[in-house]
């Protein structure tokens, strides 16, 4: 219950940065707006849910398609290589055609749908390389650092690759039969990682300034 608080209090915190500092923002930070604002809001029907019901699994089948979805047009609205070579719009038919796919046949609304999870989750990977790859190779181009597009690629993969590592220990831990402490362990450093996430977007808000930057 506490920790849910936290998270909720963190997220709130977040999207109140985001909307403090949203005047004059392009799309793409827009956009990031829209994921925190979405991010709260499931999470705030988890929690509800959970404590009526018993069960909030319905809430990842929802709002999971669409935090994807916002996603990959964020890494399309500022990667030329995604978006010239469709590669969003590829992974956004696919991942939404899963997502349905997923609920219906494999894993039905009443129960975790890890597979559609752990697809997003590749595909937010795969486009936060390719951005941050582009970057590398921009040399010319003024550090990453002033690009509030780059700490944001870092944080979304920060909390991607976190995920994936920590649910592997998670599996591990309960294939070998582990310490139940250890197990309840590693999903404390699964919730770390969402709390540093979540902060983190609105610290970048907080620092970059209100008016748009050549990088948007």
């Amino acid at each position: 219950m506490l920790l849910r608080i936290i998270i909720l209090v963190v997220l709130a915190f977040s999207f109140a940065c985001c909307l403090w500092r949203l005047g004059g923002r392009s799309r793409p930070l827009r956009l990031i707006v829209v994921w925190v604002g979405l991010t709260l809001f499931s999470e705030i029907s988890a929690f509800y849910l959970a404590a009526i019901y018993r069960n909030n699994l319905a809430v990842f089948h929802i709002f999971a398609p669409l935090l994807f979805l916002n996603t990959v047009m964020y890494f399309t609205s500022i990667s030329p290589v995604i978006k010239n070579n469709r590669i969003g719009l590829s992974l956004g038919i696919i991942g939404l055609s899963a997502s349905v796919i997923n609920s219906i046949y494999l894993q039905p609304i009443h129960t975790f749908n890890s597979n559609f999870l752990l697809f997003g989750g590749l595909c937010v990977c795969t486009m936060g390389f390719i951005v941050l790859a582009e970057y590398a190779k921009n040399f010319d181009s003024p550090a990453p650092a002033h690009n509030p597009h780059f700490w944001i690629t870092v944080i979304l993969l920060f909390q991607q690759v976190g995920a994936y590592f920590i649910y592997i220990l998670i599996r591990f831990l309960e294939l070998n039969h582990a310490n139940p402490g250890n197990i309840t362990t590693a999903y404390y450093m699964l919730w770390m990682v969402g709390v540093i996430s979540y902060f983190s977007i609105g610290i970048v808000f907080v620092c970059f300034p209100v008016k748009k930057t050549i990088y948007e």
